[in-house]
């Protein structure tokens, strides 16, 4: 199918999930982040063959530092998918501690050893099962961090699970804390049960379509060979009149 679509004169595709993690395995060569974290999300045909790279770590980023700075802080990351993965390793470069917590001890474990080997910061695993059953564990690992990213499905239109921690919990423990910022990798819906109990006890929040803009700005520029360029303000208006549509 690749090849298929580079015959139709496409300067590159995007991948998205379950694919990122296979998509880098296709490919003649990598970004630097793409290398890094094993996760390629957009791809670009050039003479020399694919290339891979990721967005969605530098789109997510963008989006969390407009509220608040990320140097030096502590972020907590609920996946260890291709999202999850792209995420924690951009934001390695400049968090002190990386949090993972995941319902497969196996892959987000896997996750944590690579942060260490590959990038040095300080990673930690907290299994779900025990997170979501222990407001005290799910308390202390919220106020150990300045920014909280869901890169689960959880949330995500047609899927079961609307929150990837209990709300009731989620809201017991973030009314005792002040100003965290977090994001959902999900954009449609807009508001997910995670940004909206964490809205309602006061904390900053930014939805998907911020990091979705942002990465088809960076795959614009990639695909062009330019400079990436911040989208301007209509691109939310556009793509919000094209989710209100589905």
């Amino acid at each position: 199918m690749i090849e298929a679509l580079k015959n139709e004169g496409l300067l590159g595709v995007n991948i998205t999930l379950p694919f990122k993690e296979m998509a880098a395995g296709i490919c003649a060569s990598l970004s630097d982040i793409s290398k890094l974290s094993g996760v390629v999300n957009v791809l670009r045909y050039d003479k020399e063959g694919v290339i891979g790279n990721n967005t969605d770590g530098e789109a997510a980023i963008g989006a969390l530092k407009v509220l608040h700075p990320l140097a030096g802080s502590s972020m907590l990351i609920f996946g260890s998918g291709g999202a999850a993965r792209a995420i924690a390793f951009a934001a390695a470069i400049e968090a002190s501690h990386i949090m993972i917590v995941n319902r497969t001890e196996a892959r987000g474990q896997a996750l944590v050893e690579d942060l260490r080997r590959r990038t040095g910061v300080k990673a930690t695993f907290y299994a779900l099962s025990d997170v979501s059953m222990s407001a005290n564990l799910l308390h202390y690992i919220f106020e150990s961090s300045s920014h909280i990213v869901n890169a689960t499905s959880c949330g995500m239109r047609g899927n079961p699970q609307k929150c990837v921690v209990p709300p009731e919990l989620l809201k017991e423990c973030l009314s005792k804390l002040n100003y965290r910022v977090f994001l959902d990798a999900v954009f449609n819906p807009l508001q997910t049960q995670f940004l909206e109990v964490a809205t309602a006890t006061n904390h900053l929040t930014v939805d998907g379509l911020e990091m979705l803009i942002n990465q088809a700005a960076l795959a614009v520029a990639f695909w062009l060979k330019e400079t990436p360029r911040h989208p301007p303000k209509s691109c939310r208006t556009v793509a919000l009149a094209a989710l209100r549509q589905n």
